[in-house]
C-alpha cells in the first residue's frame, strides 16, 4: 500500500520518492521492503491503537525506486516537542534491517527535538519538500 495516511482537503498532501542503493552507493537494490508509519495530522499514532492507520508497506522496483503518498505528519508533544517525521523500517535480503526516521528541512521543532538520539538535526535524515499543483501539496525526495 503506497497510500500511507488517508487524505482530505484539510490536510497537506505529501508525495515522497527515493532510491535505495547497495553499499557501493551506485547499484540500485530491487525488491527492498519499506514499512512506513507516521502520526496523523493531529500528531496521533493510530488513534485508539487498533486501526493501524497511517501505516503502509511498499517495495522498491527493479531500479531501486520507491514512492508513497500520505499527508504531512503532525508534530506532537511527548513530554517535549517532536518535529514532523515518518518512520521507516527497511528490509533487504542479505542486509541488516535499518529502522530510521525522515524529517523535513526547516522544521522549527528540529533544534528543540525532545528525542536526543533520533538524529533529527542530521541533514542526511532531512527531506526538502516543495509545493506543486497547489499550496496544500508537497513533493520531496
Amino acid at each position: 500500500r503506497r497510500d500511507i495516511c488517508p487524505n482530505s482537503d484539510v490536510n497537506d498532501r505529501l508525495i515522497l520518492n527515493g532510491r535505495i542503493y547497495d553499499s557501493d552507493c551506485t547499484t540500485p537494490l530491487a525488491n527492498v521492503k519499506l514499512d512506513i508509519w507516521q502520526a496523523d495530522y493531529n500528531g496521533e499514532y493510530s488513534p485508539g491503537g487498533r486501526d493501524f492507520s497511517c501505516r503502509g508497506i511498499t517495495y522498491t522496483n527493479s531500479q531501486g525506486d520507491w514512492n508513497l503518498r500520505t499527508i504531512m505528519p503532525g508534530r506532537y508533544d511527548d513530554g517535549g516537542l517532536r518535529p514532523a517525521h515518518l518512520h521507516f523500517r527497511i528490509t533487504a535480503q542479505g542486509y541488516p534491517t535499518l529502522t530510521t526516521q525522515l524529517y523535513f528541512v526547516n522544521d522549527k521543532y528540529i533544534p528543540i527535538d525532545s528525542c536526543p538520539h533520533c538524529g533529527s538535526s542530521d541533514p542526511t535524515l532531512q527531506s526538502r519538500v516543495v509545493h506543486i499543483e497547489d499550496i496544500k501539496t508537497y513533493v520531496g525526495r
